[in-house]
């Protein structure tokens, strides 16, 4: 689905999705700089599937690419505390925690 049709989804289309799609979609819209598409999305895939840590992961990206740096680790560190081989989540927080001062050193 492209994301110009992705913007015409109806309620009654939506409440067909389950949260896997919302996370496609949300993937989508991650990779065309749309944020807030991408939050709204993520939004409903945890709405559905509140543990669901690959989208606590792209929530925390899409804080980080706001400069919501504190918001990012946080978000990192949930998804982590679901899913602790989500090896790119580790990564991000490794560097988000090496740029970030207020953060202790871990």
């Amino acid at each position: 689905m492209r994301l110009k049709e992705a913007s015409k989804l109806t309620p009654e289309i939506t409440a067909m999705l389950d949260a896997e799609e919302y996370f496609y979609l949300a993937l989508h819209a991650s990779g065309s700089g749309d944020h807030h598409a991408c939050m709204t999305y993520i939004e409903e895939v945890l709405q559905r599937e509140p543990q669901h840590a690959r989208a606590i992961y792209l929530l925390a990206v899409q804080h980080a690419e706001l400069g919501l740096t504190q918001r990012a680790i946080a978000g990192i560190k949930a998804a982590l505390a679901i899913e602790p081989d989500l090896e790119i989540a580790r990564f991000q927080l490794g560097l988000l925690l090496m740029f970030d001062k207020s953060e202790p050193q871990e």
